[in-house]
């Protein structure tokens, strides 16, 4: 299974994106540092699982979900 790795889960444009990537068949790891966040993402997005954690670095991507692309730094 593929995964996907949201570093900086939040409640709007973070549970869209993990919804999406869930949709399109990929494992959603949810990184925040607010564990009441996640741990209510992880009853409402299938297949995630959460993380809860102080990010000193995080990396930033653009995806696609699509098999033929790939991320990009941003």
């Amino acid at each position: 299974m593929k995964v996907c790795v949201l570093i900086g889960y939040g409640p709007s444009i973070g549970a869209a994106a993990a919804r999406r990537w869930s949709q399109g068949g990929f494992a959603v790891a949810l990184v925040s540092r607010t564990k009441e966040k996640l741990d209510a993402a992880a009853k409402e997005i299938p297949n995630s699982k959460v993380s809860h954690c102080f990010c000193i670095y995080a990396a930033i991507f653009a995806c696609s979900p699509h098999e033929d692309q790939h991320c990009v730094w941003v």
